[in-house]
């Protein structure tokens, strides 16, 4: 599982794998004594299972951490006490498949991790003796609280990682098979930058979509304005763009936002962005409530936790690809005197270098295929 998670991570590989096995450890030898080992057999088995299938879908250190403590915690209820040479021989074919399986390594790791807890979770049922009152209670009170864990973690994994889409989702990407690419900025009100990153695209004639935070809009109408006059797509990003408005169900900053764009323009946006990308079926809802659509992207410039224009060129053309929605943003906080001048300055570079691999930047909309506006309700 450690392995797993850190495969593919470069030079600083050694110190999250390190990191990792620590806090696993650690975990790992606290709840043996809060539960005796193989108490919770089926419970081990699902936690591990779980962990391992959001691995892929994140890769920032937090989230190696947790999931090396939520497996670590699966494993220390799934297995039996004492070692066996059932242990010796499922390691022996854990290499093997290794070996046979370099091609897909992270996915035959994790397989095989959770093969193995799972194996020892059967072994744990079989071996399991009858407990007292006092020992039942432990492990009732010990395997709710790991699945309430558990589900807060595939919960706020599932809201906050873009190209997971099974807790509310949206568009990530477009057609593969073209060479069409959109161009796409957050808080695209923010009057300085905004109008040095108009010249730029009107200077090479590139279309592009602003998504703005509509307290930035109502502030600075002039330049939503300008931004629809010039034609360039302008979306949705929410009233505040904060980090935690998000979380409330009835999410009342998108119909904020569009009655904000609504009064400059006379038509209100058809595409929706979450700030950060935190998204939630309640948010979908209200997405699709009020006709519109609700996008991501799968290249981003705030990704790369850079600030100097050349990296942040470098990190977008190395991953941009035909149908690539390319989200550029860099520490967005939804003010309207948020700091962009880093990617005005990355932009002539950017441009350039989709030249190059022969990628043409289209509206948003247009390479979707779908209405760029809708009516005000």
């Amino acid at each position: 599982m450690l392995f797993a998670l850190t495969v593919g991570a470069g030079s600083s590989g050694i110190v999250r794998f390190a990191l990792a096995a620590l806090v696993a450890a650690g975990v790992g030898l606290v709840t043996r004594r809060l539960v005796p080992s193989g108490s919770l057999p089926l419970t081990g088995a699902i936690v591990a299972a779980v962990s391992a299938w959001l691995v892929p879908q994140r890769s920032d250190v937090g989230s190696t951490i947790a999931l090396a403590a939520l497996f670590s915690v699966g494993v220390a209820i799934a297995s039996p006490p004492g070692r066996s040479v059932r242990r010796a021989l499922l390691g022996v074919c854990v290499a093997a498949l290794v070996v046979a399986r370099l091609d897909h390594l992270r996915t035959t790791l994790l397989f095989a991790a959770v093969a193995v807890v799972v194996v020892e979770a059967g072994l744990a049922l079989v071996r399991r003796r009858r407990a007292t009152p006092n020992l039942r209670a432990r492990r009732f009170a010990f395997a709710s609280s790991i699945v309430a864990i558990t589900a807060m973690t595939t919960l706020y994994f599932g809201s906050t990682t873009v190209s997971a889409t099974w807790f509310g989702g949206g568009v990530v990407h477009g057609p593969r098979n073209g060479n069409e690419v959109a161009l796409t900025f957050d808080d695209g009100s923010n009057l300085q930058s905004t109008q040095a990153m108009m010249q730029v695209l009107d200077s090479h004639h590139v279309p592009a979509a602003f998504f703005v935070v509509g307290k930035a809009a109502a502030k600075y109408p002039q330049v939503v304005r300008e931004l629809y006059t010039h034609g360039y797509l302008i979306g949705n990003l929410s009233y505040h763009g904060d980090h935690w408005r998000w979380m409330d169900p009835r999410y009342p900053e998108l119909e904020r936002a569009q009655r904000s764009v609504g009064n400059i323009l006379g038509v209100c946006p058809a595409w929706y962005r979450p700030p950060q990308g935190h998204k939630t079926p309640f948010i979908e809802a209200a997405v699709h409530k009020h006709g519109m659509n609700m996008v991501l992207w799968d290249v981003s410039a705030g990704d790369a936790h850079v600030s100097s224009p050349s990296a942040i060129a470098q990190h977008v053309l190395k991953n941009v690809r035909g149908g690539s929605i390319i989200a550029l943003q860099d520490d967005f906080d939804g003010t309207p005197a948020a700091n962009h001048t880093a990617l005005v300055e990355a932009m002539p570079a950017i441009l350039a270098g989709l030249q190059a691999r022969h990628l043409e930047p289209v509206r948003l909309d247009q390479m979707l295929g779908a209405a760029p506006y809708t009516t005000c309700t």
